[in-house]
Parts: C-alpha cells; structure tokens; sequence
C-alpha cells in the first residue's frame, strides 16, 4: 500500500505507509502560470498535459 501527497498522517500507523511527495509547488506555478495567459488572451485551447516527478517518502 502507498498514499499519495505525503500526509503526515501516513507516518502514524503502523505499518507505516511509504507515500508520493508531489511537486506542489510546482504544480502551482504552472496552473497560476496557465490561467494568467487564458486571462490575458494568450491561453489557446489546448489540452495540456504536465508531467512532474514525485519523490517516495520511505517511512
């Protein structure tokens, strides 16, 4: 079993539970970034797809 988003609840039970740290910051950076081009009227209707690598926490 493994979790997603590194909860600090994952490291409580017992076993403990490995989990996916994700790039939230990253993550975020590129949403602001795309919604500031849409409002802007640079954003073109495209599907995009992010790829952003997650680290596993070993707990």
């Amino acid at each position: 079993m493994i979790t997603i988003d590194d909860l600090p609840l994952a490291g409580v039970y017992n076993p403990r539970i490995p989990t996916i740290a994700q790039p939230i910051d990253e993550i975020a950076q590129n949403a602001y970034r795309q919604l500031m081009r849409h409002i802007e009227g640079e954003g073109r209707k495209v599907k995009m797809v992010n790829n952003y690598k997650g680290k596993i926490v070993e707990r």
